[in-house]
């Protein structure tokens, strides 16, 4: 029965190839996961790409051959993609405002988005350049992300084409891109560089003031686990049950409208996946803690405070998503390394599994009937001349 079922719904999935054209996402996973699996160990093992040693700058040649391998055509995908995301023609919009009258009338967007569009219009007026250097840092810095974490590289791909590659960094490109720059120096308050860590949270703020959440690590990681926990229930909790008087207050902010909108998918939204997801990560590491990196202990109060709000605070609607994603997307660590130190044999099949739940992930997340108003499928590519 049950192989019955798999055959079926593999079936299902190979019509939905042939119906919707999905050769070019089906090309791009399988690509990174071979190249992933390639150069893995050179591109996470390697010090650098670049580093100035003795006045002079060295150049490590097989780890920026191995990082372009991984980053080009994630790159060329999400740059050069069309009608893609339901932000995409708001994207297009704000950037010919920009090109054409300046700054002065968009008040509600922050300076560094700003100042990106204002430079590239400089140099053309075509805003299919805009997401393409768009790209180039969320893709270069969920890179480096995976760099300083200890796991699988492919593991790491998995996740991030199954989960948000498609959804989140071609629909809240602007925000996904905060984030992947905190996410690129985030090893930083791991390590105790906490002036490091501000500045790249303060960077991120110009492009969405959403990043200055990142600033709870510095608390977080010094904050005794037990009452951490314990604290951060309570006081979600206490949010939940005075949850309208807070809802009144925020109508006066520049998310008030996800607040005040009459359409139940907006209110009243309770992000399943969300809490699912969380939820494996928080079940992952508590089976494994003693096995793996103590700065785990930093990510899962993130996962868990990503965890809590997704279950507790649902009537804030996608705004609640929206500003605990990067704590989510960070807890990812945490199941590379679990998986990192398992034994060989298990290791290769966990991965095999990751790779696989990713690619499933992936199609689920292209071919939701919820979803599309996205226009992932097919794949239209952009003009850029």
């Amino acid at each position: 029965m049950e192989k019955k079922i798999i055959t079926l719904y593999a079936g299902k999935i190979l019509k939905q190839f042939e119906d919707k054209k999905m050769y070019v996402y089906v090309l791009l996973y399988w690509y990174e996961m071979f190249i992933g699996a390639l150069v893995g160990k050179q591109l996470i093992n390697s010090p650098h790409i670049l580093e100035g040693q003795k006045g002079k700058l060295r150049i490590y040649k097989r780890s920026m051959i191995a990082f372009l391998l991984v980053l080009l055509p994630l790159v060329v995908i999400m740059g050069g993609r069309n009608n893609i995301g339901i932000d995409t023609i708001t994207y297009r919009y704000i950037f010919n405002r920009i090109a054409n009258d300046g700054v002065t009338d968009l008040s509600n967007i922050e300076i560094g988005y700003k100042l990106v569009n204002v430079f590239i219009s400089k140099f053309t007026s075509n805003s299919q350049w805009l997401f393409v250097i768009c790209a180039i840092v969320i893709c270069g810095n969920f890179c480096r992300f995976f760099k300083n974490v200890e796991a699988p590289l492919c593991v790491m791909l998995a996740i991030f084409l199954g989960y948000g590659y498609f959804f989140y960094a071609m629909n809240i490109m602007r925000q996904y891109l905060a984030i992947s720059i905190v996410l690129a120096n985030v090893h930083e308050i791991e390590k105790g560089e906490n002036k490091k860590f501000i500045i790249s949270v303060l960077v991120a703020t110009l492009f969405h003031v959403s990043s200055l959440i990142w600033l709870v690590l510095f608390f977080v990681r010094k904050w005794d686990d037990k009452k951490f926990f314990l604290a951060t229930f309570a006081i979600l909790l206490c949010a939940r049950l005075g949850i309208s008087g807070l809802i009144y207050l925020l109508r006066y902010t520049a998310y008030g409208h996800f607040f005040f909108s009459e359409s139940r998918f907006v209110l009243q939204r309770m992000s399943y996946t969300n809490i699912f997801f969380s939820a494996v990560i928080l079940i992952i590491y508590l089976s494994m803690r003693n096995r793996i990196f103590s700065v785990n202990d930093i990510r899962i109060k993130c996962v868990w405070m990503a965890f809590l709000a997704y279950l507790l605070l649902n009537p804030l609607g996608d705004s609640i998503i929206r500003m605990f994603l990067g704590f989510q997307i960070y807890g990812t660590a945490i199941i590379g390394e679990c998986i990192s130190k398992l034994h060989p044999k298990i290791r290769g099949i966990a991965m095999l599994s990751i790779v696989f739940l990713g690619f499933l992930g992936m199609c689920t997340v292209l071919n939701l009937q919820a979803n599309q108003s996205q226009h992932f499928i097919p794949y239209e590519w952009g003009k850029f001349i």
